[in-house]
């Protein structure tokens, strides 16, 4: 992402979207419904999301972490797997700073799919997700996909090319001010299912 706008690099149109801050990553999903004629869960004059909305948005924390662990194998409430299809070899569905290349680098999206056919939700691009960063509250109890605080400080999950293994499991959470721009954050869309929609 550059001053004016999205662009890709040519050699890099296979590699996760990445050097993008989370207001980037939301102005896009605002831009991609305008161009689709879809309805705003979110605008830059709103300051919640609306998740009833059937257009394209960044996913809670919530969503990520269900479609990252799903049907995994291990003690899912301890969090402690990386994000991955089936049993095996953890490098083989994570691209961390040990298999990223010398020096480490970005690589080609997608090795191995999780159980919910999705790719790279461990390592190679760390993703924005909706929520502000803040501690879990002591009696959260069983929610439905519950969204976190109102902060300038907001969740990234999964990782990336140079972070280390055990910082790409589905429970690690980081945060970064909204306006931050890495080579190793990045961001996926989602789009709410509706009776009906296409």
């Amino acid at each position: 992402m550059t001053d004016t706008g999205f662009f890709v690099e040519s050699g890099y149109e296979d590699h996760p979207v990445n050097r993008v801050s989370w207001y980037g990553a939301m102005t896009f999903c605002y831009f991609l419904n305008l161009k689709e004629g879809l309805s705003l869960p979110w605008s830059p004059l709103l300051t919640s999301l609306y998740r009833n909305e059937a257009g394209y948005r960044l996913p809670t924390e919530a969503e990520w972490e269900y479609a990252a662990r799903r049907d995994s194998e291990g003690n899912l409430s301890e969090g402690d797997q990386i994000s991955r299809g089936d049993e095996g070899n953890d490098v083989d569905y994570c691209i961390y700073v040990d298999n990223s290349g010398d020096p480490p680098a970005l690589q080609p999206r997608g090795r191995i799919p999780n159980k919910m056919n999705l790719y790279d939700m461990s390592g190679n691009a760390r993703e924005w997700v909706y929520d502000g960063y803040g501690a879990y509250p002591p009696d959260i109890g069983v929610l439905l996909n519950p969204t976190g605080v109102s902060s300038d400080q907001v969740v990234l999950r999964g990782g990336g090319y140079y972070s280390f293994l055990d910082d790409c499991t589905t429970s690690v959470r980081e945060s970064l001010n909204k306006e931050h721009l890495s080579a190793d954050n990045g961001f996926r869309v989602v789009r709410s299912s509706f009776e009906g929609s296409k």
